[in-house]
């Protein structure tokens, strides 16, 4: 039945199973496909050259192992589909990236809870996220990196940045010898974006800023004398208040300890008077791991009252 549609071809009724071939004739040259080529596994399994499709191509989901979606002479490297709106990128046989169906997006973690989650399970291994700027001339200097958050301001339909880290080099990274480099700090206050804080490339940890240096709301504590002014007190907090117990001022010395956990024999704690009427000199005369000792006498005053005394405990080595 030649000038025929295969739809209108009789079937055979004693197929010779898989040996059959089906001839087709292409610009003048006479190709064969077999029974198998076209009905086996329900596709045409073959090689091409080049493959164009206007429609959707679909491929089985795949495992880490054969992934779905890879290239010949190293097929357990490629993409698979691990389940609905989920892909996966495998290498080696061995998942290594993965994109939820929530969008967030995991490198060396199959469990991604946020946008971008970076795991190394490896023994000594380092997680390292690295962002370059490639720039050079030798005229070149200053150039730098940064991690900035951004949110969304309405009012403007833009977004603000709330502040960022920046690597920044220092003049002509072209000379090893002169080459430094600062981390700067900047945060957002009443609508201004500026520096607050600098690592600079000596090492100097230096703050920029109008706000000073210390701790911050939530770490420091408070805690009164009990019996006397040369009863112990316990707070363990690396800063806070303490509040003498109600006496009269002696310009005699004496002392009390403040039991502390935070503290190392290597520290450095600073105190002074908060209030009271008196004036009173107060040194710190032992400092121990987990408790310091306070030593203090009034310039005269003999005041029945509950002087407060500020605390502050920076921390120190010998190496």
């Amino acid at each position: 039945m030649p000038n025929s549609k295969i739809s209108a071809l009789t079937s055979a009724t004693t197929p010779l199973a898989g040996t059959e071939t089906v001839p087709i004739v292409q610009s003048g040259v006479t190709v064969k496909a077999t029974v198998a080529n076209i009905t086996g596994a329900g596709a045409y399994a073959g090689s091409f050259t080049t493959l164009s499709a206007t429609g959707v191509t679909t491929v089985q989901a795949g495992t880490a192992l054969l992934p779905a979606i890879t290239t010949s002479g190293d097929t357990n490297t490629g993409i698979w589909f691990t389940a609905a709106d989920t892909i996966a990128f495998t290498e080696g046989g061995a998942e290594s990236m993965r994109i939820t169906s929530a969008g967030n997006v995991g490198i060396g973690v199959t469990a991604p809870s946020s946008k971008l989650q970076v795991s190394d399970s490896t023994n000594g291994g380092a997680v390292e996220i690295i962002v370059a700027n490639t720039y050079y001339l030798a005229t070149s200097i200053d150039e730098s990196v940064s991690f900035q958050g951004e949110f969304f301001q309405n009012d403007l339909s833009a977004n603000r940045a709330a502040g960022y880290m920046r690597f920044t080099k220092v003049g002509d990274f072209s000379n090893a010898a002169n080459a430094s480099a600062n981390i700067i700090f900047a945060t957002r206050n009443a609508g201004t974006l500026a520096e607050k804080f600098r690592i600079d490339s000596t090492g100097n940890a230096l703050v920029t800023g109008a706000g000073g240096l210390g701790y911050g709301t939530g770490s420091g504590g408070t805690v009164t004398q009990a019996t006397s002014r040369t009863t112990g007190v316990t707070l363990n907090k690396t800063n806070g208040a303490i509040t003498l117990v109600s006496a009269a001022g002696l310009a005699t010395f004496q002392s009390f300890t403040v039991t502390n956990s935070t503290v190392a024999a290597t520290d450095v704690v600073r105190v002074t008077q908060k209030s009271g009427t008196d004036l009173y000199q107060i040194f710190v005369t032992a400092t121990a791991a987990g408790s310091f000792r306070i030593t203090y006498a009034t310039t005269g005053g003999i005041t029945v009252e509950q002087p407060v005394f500020n605390f502050a405990v920076m921390k120190g080595v010998t190496s």
